[in-house]
């Protein structure tokens, strides 16, 4: 029995090994585009979700009583998703729009065990509030 961390994320990996758990990183590639009219809670759920599943479907890569953790975080600022910049000039925009503005940090996390008729456990509830 192992565990997986299924993200690409150096700070979930950091929490990780900060109590002692020294996953497996597997980071699926997978859209992780805003779909129209997704609130941000739905978004970081569903990605979480897909993540989770893309992990469980790597041919070989997930034994039997393997642990899976996948999360996804977001920003949300009047009601708009925030997804992730494509470059630095677009991290320096979101950044600056952020700036002395309240807005929610939203986490989505997705976590099983894998077996036969392995089903997934999903749980969104972390939500915070920053001014920055």
């Amino acid at each position: 029995m192992g565990i997986i961390l299924g993200s690409g994320s150096p700070r979930r990996l950091e929490l990780l090994r900060a109590v002692g758990i020294e996953p497996r990183v597997l980071a699926p590639d997978i859209d992780e585009s805003v779909l129209h009219g997704e609130i941000a809670q739905e978004y970081v759920r569903r990605l979480a979700a897909t993540k989770l599943d893309a992990v469980m479907r790597s041919a070989g890569a997930v034994g039997v009583g393997t642990i899976v953790i996948a999360a996804d975080t977001t920003v949300e600022i009047d009601e708009e998703v925030l997804g992730k910049p494509d470059d630095n000039h677009q991290a320096v925009a979101m950044l600056r729009s952020l700036s002395g503005r309240e807005h929610r940090v939203h986490t989505g996390l997705a976590v099983a065990v894998a077996g036969p008729g392995c089903r997934g456990v999903e749980w969104q509830g972390h939500v915070e509030v920053v001014t920055s």
